[in-house]
């Protein structure tokens, strides 16, 4: 029996579309096309999703590491990075599915309600990561400023150590030189144009001081503004350190200048020989002086409030060792007028200004008057005719104690006679 050709034709179009639609009719290339075309369709939300976790990872691995938010950032980066994987590899199996799918005698519409149900769960998952993220990048963008706030603090506050500490050391040692520059006589050659230095010194240390006092200030307004409110810390760090540093040589060359005043006689107005053959000189309102006026007296009486502040002797910034080179001179006159009058005993009183803790001044005060006893011990006088009291910021000769010139009156070391 012969097949006729039509029917052969027939018979083969239609094993074609069994083999292309499948058991129960499925249109295969046309389901994955759907598929692939759900894959197009979040393609660019699930990149833009990867991008910005990448980048927020990174932007929190620069945070400083011991923010207690850190920790809790990374932990929801990576939860999200994990659904961000998910929904890729959903996307990723979609066409694997729909043929599977079709293979295991699923219809149109069931591979079409398939369909569906993953479009709408990508959609939902990508929403809530986008959600998150932007929460993430809200506290991230949130710790980083405060992260800058702090490091801004950090450098404001380093400061104080870094150009602060040096100006601070080099103005005491302009104001110890201001003290010791006033023990000349006025008029004395080459005098005013050292107190002129020393005035101008002290107003650049001033306004140095004042520069760095207000970066905070300055800081705080420039506000979100990091680099400005650098510029404003290297600016002052810049201007303060080369005031420091001028202020350095100058008070090198300064000092040497009033060491000669004073180490040439230029300081001594008083001039008076003792009974034992040693002639004194000194200011005349200077210490010795005055102490030599109140023992030979007979109607002055020994009291607890009647006291000689020395005007050259000199200690090294912030210690107790005493300067010797420009403190023996006059130490060796009170040495020599007690030696002339062997009856009389001293006090020595150390005392300092209002700045720092009262105990650390009652300390050093103690010590530098224990140094000057010491001295004079070692320069001839019995220590049983001698005592030391420090009394720190106490009995302040300048009761203000608001300005450089006042507190540096109050810096000093004074003598009481207590036996005539």
């Amino acid at each position: 029996m012969k097949t006729h050709p039509k029917t052969i034709a027939l018979a083969i179009a239609a094993l074609a579309i069994t083999l292309s639609v499948g058991c129960k009719g499925v249109d295969l290339a046309a389901m994955q096309a759907k598929a692939t075309g759900l894959a197009t369709k979040y393609a660019p939300q699930l990149e833009t999703g990867l991008t910005s976790l990448q980048g927020l990872l990174k932007r929190t691995d620069e945070l400083p590491k011991d923010m207690p938010v850190v920790g809790g950032l990374v932990e929801k980066l990576k939860t999200q990075g994990a659904n961000l994987e998910k929904v890729k590899g959903m996307l990723a199996g979609l066409s694997g599915q729909v043929a599977t799918a079709a293979k295991d005698g699923k219809g149109d519409a069931d591979i079409t309600k398939m369909l569906g149900d993953v479009d709408a769960q990508v959609g939902t998952e990508l929403g809530q990561v986008t959600t998150a993220l932007t929460e993430v990048e809200t506290g991230v963008a949130t710790a980083e400023t405060e992260a800058k706030a702090a490091a801004l603090k950090l450098s404001v506050d380093k400061l104080g150590e870094t150009v602060g500490a040096p100006l601070a050391v080099q103005m005491g040692k302009l104001d110890e030189l201001v003290t010791k520059a006033k023990t000349v006589p006025a008029g004395t050659e080459g005098l005013e144009g050292i107190v002129t230095a020393l005035e101008g010194l002290k107003a650049e240390g001033d306004k140095a001081k004042a520069t760095l006092d207000g970066v905070a200030a300055k800081v705080t307004e420039a506000g979100a503004d990091a680099a400005a409110a650098q510029a404003v810390i290297d600016t002052a760090t810049a201007e303060v350190g080369a005031t420091t540093t001028k202020l350095e040589g100058e008070i090198t060359g300064l000092a040497e200048k009033v060491a000669g005043l004073i180490a040439g006689g230029a300081a001594a107005e008083f001039v008076k020989a003792l009974s034992t053959g040693f002639e004194i000189k000194g200011a005349g309102s200077g210490i010795e002086s005055q102490l030599l006026a109140f023992v030979e007296d007979a109607t002055k009486v020994v009291d607890k409030t009647t006291w000689f502040n020395f005007d050259r002797v000199v200690f090294e910034t912030g210690s107790a060792k005493l300067d010797v080179e420009n403190s023996k001179l006059q130490l060796t006159n009170i040495v020599e007028i007690m030696k002339a009058y062997p009856t009389a005993k001293l006090k020595v009183g150390g005392y300092t200004d209002n700045t720092g803790s009262a105990e650390a001044n009652k300390k050093i005060s103690q010590q530098r008057a224990e140094a000057v006893v010491a001295m004079l011990v070692e320069l001839g006088v019995d220590k049983g005719r001698l005592e030391a009291e420090g009394y720190g910021p106490e009995h302040p000769v300048c009761e203000a104690n608001d300005t450089e010139e006042c507190r540096a009156q109050n810096r000093r070391i004074a003598v009481r006679v207590t036996e005539k």
